[in-house]
């Protein structure tokens, strides 16, 4: 019998529906098909005297499209499932990286801030120090000076000279004459 067996042919339409459509529509489908085999199976039958195993033959082949149809439509939906989770998970995802990324945002700012209030900081005790060690040397100076006036007083030098003559020496404007502080 060389015959070509049809029957396998109506499985391609049956599986497209159960994985592109409805179950609703998909069984639909393979019921069409069923009717479509029995109804062939009848006229062959009837012809050929044969008509117990053909309507058997379409029976079994119509299960199996009813069968294919419910399978490959819970397939589907299976699939529509895990994609829509993968979609919430990718989602989630997207979501914690921009939480993730605001965050280390504001540490970054948080830590910039820091910095530079040091920054500030360092600055202001660098001329706190500078300012200290200014006045120090000024103290130092008045001291010595004042040692130096009474040194003069002490030789016989009027006061205001002797003012004079201090004030002169430290502006170096007496050459060759200086005051080590």
């Amino acid at each position: 019998n060389t015959a070509l067996n049809t029957q396998a042919l109506l499985a391609l339409p049956v599986l497209m529906a159960g994985v592109l459509m409805p179950r609703l529509v998909a069984l639909a489908v393979a019921a069409v098909a069923s009717i479509n085999l029995l109804a062939a199976a009848w006229i062959q039958g009837s012809l050929t005297s044969n008509l117990s195993a053909q309507l058997t033959e379409a029976g079994l082949t119509g299960f199996g499209l009813f069968a294919i149809a419910a399978l490959a439509s819970e397939l589907a939906a299976r699939v529509a499932r895990e994609e829509r989770s993968a979609r919430g998970s990718l989602e989630l995802a997207r979501q914690q990286a921009e939480a993730n990324a605001a965050r280390q945002a504001e540490e970054a700012a948080t830590r910039a801030a820091e910095q530079e209030r040091q920054r500030i900081a360092d600055e202001q005790r660098l001329k706190d120090e500078e300012d200290a060690r200014r006045m120090a040397d000024r103290a130092h100076q008045g001291r010595i000076n004042s040692a130096i006036l009474m040194d003069l007083i002490g030789m016989g030098i009027e006061e205001d000279k002797a003012v004079t003559l201090i004030k002169h020496i430290a502006n170096n404007k007496i050459a060759h004459l200086t005051i080590n502080y």
